[in-house]
Parts: C-alpha cells; structure tokens; sequence
C-alpha cells in the first residue's frame, strides 16, 4: 500500500480520488473550451481541447508525488500508521513537498509530453502552487538562499537529496502509469534523488516565466486540482480536524459536482 499521503491512506487512493473529482469537474462544467478560450486571450494557442485536459489530470496525478520521499514515508509503518510523526500534534507532515512534486512534474512533462512549453510551465506552476499557503513563482529560487534561515535550513533536510526507496517508487510508477504514461519514462525521472540544480533550474525556468501574459493563468489549470484535493481528503480522512464553515463549503462543492 506504500507509499501513504496521509494517515492510513495510500497515496494511489489519493491519486485516484483527486483525478476523479478533477475529471468529474472538467466534464459538468464546460471548464476546458472556457479555459482554453482564456488561454487564447492570452496567447498560448491549444489546437486541441484534449491537451488542456491531458495537463489539468497530468498535475493532478503529480501533484503530490513529493510525499512519496523517504523522509516523509519514515512517518508511517507497513499499515499506514503515522508513529514517528514529525509533528508535535502526533499528525505527519508535508511541508514542503508541493515543491518536490514540481521538480518531478518538470523533469517528466520536460522530457516526455507533447505540449506548448506555456502549458508545461503553467501545468508545473498548478503543482506548486496546489497548497493554499502559495509561494511566489518568481521567487522561488529565494528560498534556496544560503543566507535565508530558517527556510533555507528546511530546505536542505529535507529536498536537496531527497530520494523515493526503491519499492515506494515501482509502486508509484505503476499508479501513473495506469493513467497512461509509459512505467519506465516515469520511473526514469522520479528516481535521481532531488538535487540543489533541480531546484534552481526550475526557479529560474519560473522566472523568465514570470513577466509572460498568461503566466497568472495557471490558476485555470489550479482549480480543478484544488477541488479534487479537499474533496478527496474531505472524504478520505475524516477524522481530520475542521471548522464548520469549511465543512459546508466541501459539501457545496461536492453537490455541486454530483
């Protein structure tokens, strides 16, 4: 069942889950000939509507491969459960694999996916920014600064180096590729071990992103996968802690999509 995103919930139930919900809300909604028309506006011409779905399901498939890294997983034990958390509140921790999930995400759709290189970058800018604590794009490459602290410290335990064990990454390999990437090309890229080149790499890609038109419009391609997120940890870890006002607003959210 390795790796887990969650207490008790594997990682490919949460893949699953969020592209069902993502899936679900590209189909009711009409939101892909909308958002494809956006794009227009802005320049990044997509000759087919299906590419603007293949990126919105490919981000949220990726999303949080980030959690699959052996220091998240030394949370849990073979069962799912979290006894070694890293949270003094006994719950695990994530923090940060948002931008561990990007940093895979561009290695693949760099290397293996056909598509404009605006829809790359806006697809990857979906995956970072799928946490609703958001992180400037264009600044991304500070938070790597030597002379940052506490972040900086951060960053290093835990992303330069980080690395998916070898039985966490087949599996995982074989989930995204039952969405029809080729194993071997996903495997490829996810096992090197997370590099302080990786990192800046993107940082920098992002930036010459940053003053493009369309660079504000990767949040066309966020919304679904935000949606499928907090439905599906909404409904797969139920003894998490909420408010009532968030609670009502996932249940607006999922009649919506019924």
């Amino acid at each position: 069942m390795r790796p887990y995103a969650y207490t008790n919930q594997p990682l490919s139930q949460h893949i699953k889950g969020v592209v069902e919900w993502s899936g679900r809300m590209l189909e009711k909604s009409g939101y892909t000939k909308t958002g494809a028309r956006r794009l227009k506006y802005a320049g990044v011409n997509l000759e087919n509507l299906d590419t603007l779905n293949e990126a919105i399901l490919a981000a949220a498939i990726f999303h949080d491969v980030g959690k699959a890294i052996e220091y998240y997983q030394s949370q849990f034990n073979e069962k799912g459960e979290c006894v070694k958390p890293k949270r003094p509140d006994g719950r695990p921790t994530f923090r940060l694999h948002e931008v561990l999930s990007a940093v895979y995400f561009d290695r693949f759709v760099s290397k293996h996916l056909d598509w404009p290189a605006e829809l790359k970058i806006l697809a990857i800018l979906a995956v970072l920014n799928h946490m609703h604590a958001l992180r400037d794009f264009g600044r991304i490459i500070d938070l790597f600064n030597p002379e940052e602290n506490i972040v900086s410290q951060e960053i290093r335990r835990v992303i330069f180096g980080a690395r998916i064990a070898a039985d966490d990454l087949d599996s995982l390999a074989e989930t995204i590729a039952g969405y029809g990437f080729m194993y071997e090309d996903v495997k490829k890229e996810l096992t090197p071990p997370v590099t302080r080149y990786d990192v800046i790499s993107l940082g920098k890609k992002l930036q010459e992103f940053e003053f493009i038109k369309s660079s504000r419009l990767y949040v066309l391609l966020l919304l679904p996968v935000l949606v499928g997120d907090v439905l599906d940890a909404s409904e797969s870890r139920r003894d998490e802690e909420t408010t009532a006002s968030r609670r009502a607003f996932i249940e607006e959210l999922r009649m919506c999509l019924r």
